[in-house]
């Protein structure tokens, strides 16, 4: 999936797709009702939710494993892969650079996530 297409899924969606990439069982018969956005998983020891869109314990730590940083101005909240070559220059031009701009950071980051395991080429 493009940046555009992550950009048009849910919290839910996107927490799904990252779920699909982590070594878990994804437990299909959940009442997502009552665990709003999250994915409930199963890694045969216990259950439970994981919410990379609004859950730093979720996010944060395949942020950090993955060099994604984050951005938090007055202007814009987003993520990307380098931060320093995002400020020279954006990820349009030929930078390499991977970014995404979100009310939520931890969203923005899920997306930049997503798109590196495709390497920000599809």
């Amino acid at each position: 999936m493009n940046k555009e297409e992550l950009e048009q899924l849910s919290d839910f969606e996107i927490n799904r797709l990252i779920c699909e990439t982590l070594p878990v069982i994804i437990e299909d018969n959940q009442d997502v009702k009552d665990i709003d956005s999250a994915v409930m998983v199963n890694d045969i020891v216990s259950m439970y939710p994981l919410d990379f869109c609004n859950n730093w314990s979720d996010m944060g730590r395949l942020a950090v494993k993955s060099g994604i940083s984050f951005i938090n101005d007055n202007v814009f909240n987003g993520a990307c892969t380098d931060y320093e070559k995002h400020r020279q220059a954006d990820n349009h031009n030929g930078s390499g650079n991977i970014s995404a701009y979100n009310e939520s950071t931890l969203r923005a980051a899920a997306i930049v996530w997503l798109l590196m395991q495709g390497d920000g080429n599809e």
